[in-house]
């Protein structure tokens, strides 16, 4: 049994710091997961991952267009070619129909296949920083997003 000093000791204690949870670690872990659902990303960050993704995948997006303009049977190994070479750096044939012995290093093709995709980290990087620090997303409501 508790003394009378204890007891306002207690009292002085849930006044000042509230209740102490009771209950594993386990279960108030859970229940931090179960309140982290609340936390939903925000229109502007949905955003500018999306931009981001266009960006990064714009590559694609030009050597799908480029294929499109070839005849039935060349579009498939022409596109597949194209992303092999841009991805590797290297340029596998010197012409329609040809195929080289021994492949030859381009950086331009790295450059080709890579560039998009840095381009797309950046865009999503300096948004998410002008994000923070221009608190853009004050004026989505105004915007009515």
């Amino acid at each position: 049994m508790a003394t009378a000093k204890q007891l306002a000791w207690r009292k002085k204690f849930v006044e000042k710091y509230g209740r102490r949870k009771k209950g594993s670690t386990s279960q108030s872990r859970g229940q931090s997961m179960a309140n982290k659902s609340n936390n939903k990303q925000g229109v502007v960050s949905w955003l500018t991952s999306v931009i981001a993704l266009g960006i990064g995948l714009s590559n694609v997006f030009i050597r799908m267009g480029e294929a499109s303009a070839k005849p039935a049977g060349e579009k498939w190994p022409w596109f597949s070619h194209c992303m092999i070479s841009d991805y590797a750096g290297v340029a596998v044939n010197t012409g329609p129909g040809t195929w080289q012995s021994k492949p030859k290093f381009e950086a331009e093709r790295l450059i080709r296949g890579y560039a998009p995709i840095l381009g797309g980290v950046a865009f999503k990087k300096g948004t998410s920083y002008l994000a923070k620090t221009a608190k853009i997303k004050s004026l989505i409501p105004r915007l009515g997003l």
